[in-house]
């Protein structure tokens, strides 16, 4: 849902504060009258309840079928429809839970009426299934203080299997028991142990997997056909293994071990699932150890599930370790590399104070050279500029010409195979242990009368930089040659760590090295584009234009900018972290690693300047704002766009609430009002043609809104428990909010400015 205002400043538009009315057309003779009226119904609440009904009714018939054709054959295994209802009763919110409950009895009589069971025997039946998952739902909630569970720890899969695989299903057993014994007679405990050993192994397994999926729907989604793969191979074994004996029976632990290192617990579920399927039809068939352990059949079918239970749940307990333990090692990743930020911003602080007495570029260039020289242990520095034909290196500073010579000529030829053109070309560092090497590009270095020549050389681009080099030779002079080896490495990881603190972004809340950011900013672009499209198509912008897009993330408007120029046009994407962006291949795109805060353009060089969601995390101020308008050309656009939390700050919903101030509190340099900041800061400009608008997310569950939101939470979730913003189980509570029915919630507004750089100034 979105509501939309908007501000004076383009021809066109409303006075501020008025709504942006759609007019249809409609079509002669009400041709669209049904579609209509049939869309407004399924939006409605019956038309959802209804949706959920026939949702519902047919995955139970289906199940049901395939108990009645599969399972009734000397052994009764596991019921499907048990997994079905209790997972649809965790999912929905309790208003919703008498439409399930209908669905549940209207396909179960249906089903038994069909297989020719009496009305009684038919209504007893659906009596006792829909007590099952009713109990088994009302457990769970209630062990978890009313929230549906966290498959994905101990706790909340001990709660789910207690109440929904165990209290559940003997519930429903009672009952069901109760009236098989009055209506056809038997061993009443053995009937109530057949009923609860096959529903609650397919509660664990099939509803397991539901509520699963729905938790993992980012990595279902990203690694469907690896999970397509694992349930085949484990299907497959599974029938080598019962019909060939115990041996075969091993292959399964392989593929068991894969599905809980690659694919977590969802893996482990559904290779659960597809285990327990074969084992069911393949006991039945009289093939395995299950069909010869000459027990009655109420205690074979007991034996059999209690086997798939523990397989199951073993391997359940084994991804959570897995994940935990992979857990552990992100924090101690994130820790190391916090430190090694914290490093580099000390030593930068520490060049920064060198630096303020280098009034020239080459004495800039020997204080840079001096502190890399001294930090890195290395004999000698010298820095090199790209010259602007782009065919030759000249050196920039790094001691006397010496030290120069030793290393390259004054203008060094670039050659496709040299060590430092390699460098700048691939944009890693090149390290060279052996200088007599034929590849090594390294002339005669007779040494000089105060330095020994060097043994290895580090030859590093600079970051951020496309017009330079950082050659760093490693001394030879202090411990010999495996000393000067070792300074060598140092300098590498070094500049490793370096990088990793750029790709990571310290004070960006979302890394793109983040497993589920590709589809969360996916989302975003499915959100924001049509809104980001028309402001800047309703400003003019046209072919030939020149455009810089500031934060290109996963690159959709860079594309729509490089169609909107044309050939002869010029868009350049920047980003800190430029792994989606490299992917474009527009011939008129330049991808630039560039921060704002530090990097510069030449005035006048753009039509158009387009940023979005990027100044809230560095809090701009008006002085950094005026030096982009700078790289505008006269008549050129700039154009903001920020989210504001405002709304979602003061929501109605607790819990949804608490995650702006947790998110300051976790960063403290993020922006939460830079949206309402903007309309400010874009009169302080000097900008023409003023003009601003916004809309407003409203998300509901099930959404694609909804599961943007979630992904967000969960990328923020281990930051603000880190930061002591969070508990875990708050931050638990904060991100499956928008999963939950009931949830209807602000979320960002949606804040755009822009203005014109005047003509003539």
């Amino acid at each position: 849902m979105v509501t939309r205002s908007a501000s004076p400043g383009l021809r066109g538009l409303e006075p501020a504060g008025q709504r942006l009315l759609l007019a249809v057309a409609r079509l002669p003779g009400g041709a669209t009258a049904v579609p209509a009226d049939l869309k407004r119904w399924s939006r409605s609440a019956t038309g959802r309840a209804a949706a959920l009904f026939a949702v519902i009714a047919g995955a139970y018939a289906v199940g049901a079928e395939l108990g009645w054709h599969h399972f009734s054959s000397g052994l009764a295994f596991g019921y499907p429809p048990s997994g079905v209802d209790v997972a649809a009763l965790l999912l929905v919110a309790r208003r919703r839970w008498p439409v399930v409950i209908a669905a549940i009895v209207v396909s179960e009589v249906g089903v038994d009426l069909q297989h020719h069971l009496t009305l009684a025997a038919a209504l007893a039946a659906a009596l006792a299934n829909a007590v099952e998952p009713v109990t088994g739902a009302s457990f769970v909630r209630w062990f978890c203080g009313g929230r549906r569970p966290d498959l994905g720890t101990r706790v909340g899969l001990g709660w789910f299997v207690l109440g929904a695989a165990v209290l559940g299903p003997l519930a429903g057993g009672l009952v069901g028991a109760t009236a098989s014994w009055a209506g056809k007679g038997g061993w009443w405990p053995g009937l109530v142990l057949q009923w609860w050993a096959g529903d609650g192994i397919a509660v664990l397994v099939i509803g397991g997997t539901v509520l699963l999926w729905a938790q993992r729907r980012a990595l279902a989604s990203s690694r469907c056909l690896e999970l397509v793969l694992v349930v085949l191979l484990t299907a497959g074994l599974s029938v080598v293994a019962f019909r060939f004996g115990d041996v075969a029976g091993l292959l399964f632990l392989p593929i068991l071990a894969w599905a809980a290192l690659r694919l977590r617990d969802l893996g482990v579920v559904l290779t659960g699932a597809a285990f327990a399927a074969v084992a069911n039809y393949m006991t039945a068939a009289g093939y395995g150890e299950f069909a010869r352990l000459g027990l009655p059949s109420p205690a074979s079918v007991a034996v059999t599930q209690a086997y798939i239970a523990l397989v199951v749940l073993l391997g359940w307990v084994l991804a959570q370790e897995v994940a935990g333990r992979m857990s552990a090692v992100q924090d101690r990743d994130s820790a190391r590399l916090e430190r090694a930020i914290a490093e580099a911003r000390r030593e930068a602080a520490e060049l920064g104070a060198v630096l303020a007495d280098a009034a020239t570029v080459s004495s800039v260039g020997d204080q840079v050279s001096a502190a890399v020289r001294a930090r890195l242990d290395a004999a000698q520095v010298v820095i090199s500029m790209l010259a602007a034909d782009g065919r030759r290196f000249e050196p920039l500073g790094g001691g006397d010409a010496a030290a120069q010579v030793a290393v390259m000529s004054e203008e060094w030829t670039i050659g496709p195979g040299a060590a430092g053109p390699r460098a700048v070309r691939d944009r890693t560092p090149v390290y060279l242990s052996d200088l007599k090497a034929a590849d090594a590009g390294i002339g005669s270095m007779a040494p000089s009368s105060d330095r020994t020549p060097p043994s290895e050389i580090l030859h590093k681009p600079l970051p951020r930089k496309r017009r330079g080099v950082a050659t760093t030779v490693s001394p030879a002079r202090h411990s010999g040659r495996s000393g000067s080896r070792a300074g060598a490495r140092r300098a590498a990881r070094s500049a490793a760590a370096y990088d990793r603190a750029v790709d990571e972004a310290p004070d960006y809340a979302f890394p793109h090295s983040a497993e589920d950011e590709s589809r969360r900013l996916e989302l975003l672009e499915q959100r924001l584009d049509p809104l980001t499209k028309r402001r800047i198509q309703r400003l003019g912008v046209g072919k030939s234009a020149r455009c810089l897009e500031i934060g290109g993330g996963r690159g959709s408007i860079t594309r729509w900018l490089s169609d909107v120029a044309g050939p002869a046009g010029r868009v350049i994407a920047t980003d800190v972290q430029t792994g989606f962006l490299s992917e474009i291949t527009a011939s008129n795109v330049e991808v630039i690693r560039h921060d704002i805060r530090t990097g510069t353009f030449p005035p006048g060089s753009f039509d158009l300047i387009h940023t979005r969601a990027v100044l809230m995390h560095i809090s701009p101020g008006v002085d950094l704002l005026r030096r982009i308008v700078t790289w505008l050309a006269p008549g050129g656009w700039l154009v903001l766009e920020e989210p504001d939390f405002g709304m979602w700050s003061g929501d109605a919903d607790p819990v949804w609430a608490t995650s702006p101030p947790s998110t300051q509190a976790a960063f403290p340099s993020m922006a939460l009002s830079q949206g309402r900041s903007l309309l400010r800061q874009i009169h302080q400009l000097g900008l023409e043609e003023v003009g601003a608008d916004a809309e407003i997310d409203i998300i509901q569950a099930g959404t694609d809104l909804a599961e943007f939101y979630q992904l967000s939470q969960a990328a923020l979730a281990r930051p603000k428990v880190q930061a002591g913003a969070l508990s875990r189980e708050q931050a638990t509570a904060i991100t499956g909010r928008p999963g939950d029915d009931d949830f209807l919630a602000c979320g960002f507004v949606h804040i755009g400015v822009w203005g014109r750089r005047p003509a003539a100034e």
